[in-house]
């Protein structure tokens, strides 16, 4: 098996790269580098595997889950982290939610955070403790940012974001 290319149903070709036993086979996934640990039954049950790359561009063309401690989903519903990265990324990259808010035009996430690991590692030092309700603003530090990144967000309160909001002359709300 080894050296033997599967396409993927999800995240392209993926190589054999060891071969253990039918229990631990490990591939590399072509687009991306990342090699998972699979079994044997999963490449051959198919023609199309359904194997998933952590690493491919799957939310939104872009961003990706990653690898790390950070889980999007937790007993079937998607995590407060996740929920904040998912509306990000939509914000940036959903060609509708631009429609419905053009202030987004041109407004991007930068390279790190569009790994989901990445941002909840940020999210999680940064998101405040007090029990409060926190929205993520891209334009707290600069109201002229275009770019979602730990140098342009933080966490403000849906009041604070609305007043900065008026300030500035636009009425859209961003989270």
């Amino acid at each position: 098996m080894i050296g033997q290319t599967f396409q993927t149903k999800h995240c392209g070709p993926a190589t054999v790269a060891a071969y253990k036993n039918r229990d631990n086979v490990w591939v590399v996934f072509t687009n991306t580098g990342h090699t998972l640990k699979t079994t044997k039954a999963r490449l051959v049950k198919s023609d199309r595997p359904a194997l998933r790359d952590p690493l491919a561009p799957s939310v939104f063309g872009v961003g990706c889950i990653g690898t790390g401690e950070h889980k999007a989903h937790h007993k079937g519903a998607d995590t407060k982290p996740y929920q904040t990265w998912r509306a990000m990324m939509r914000r940036c990259y959903y060609r509708s939610a631009k429609h419905h808010q053009p202030s987004y035009e041109g407004v991007t996430v930068c390279d790190a955070w569009r790994n989901f690991q990445a941002f909840a590692t940020w999210y999680a030092e940064h998101y405040p403790t007090d029990g409060g309700s926190y929205q993520l603003d891209k334009d707290a530090r600069d109201i002229s940012a275009k770019c979602y990144s730990p140098e342009t967000c933080a966490f403000v309160t849906q009041r604070e974001n609305l007043a900065a909001r008026r300030r500035a002359g636009r009425h859209a709300v961003s989270r």
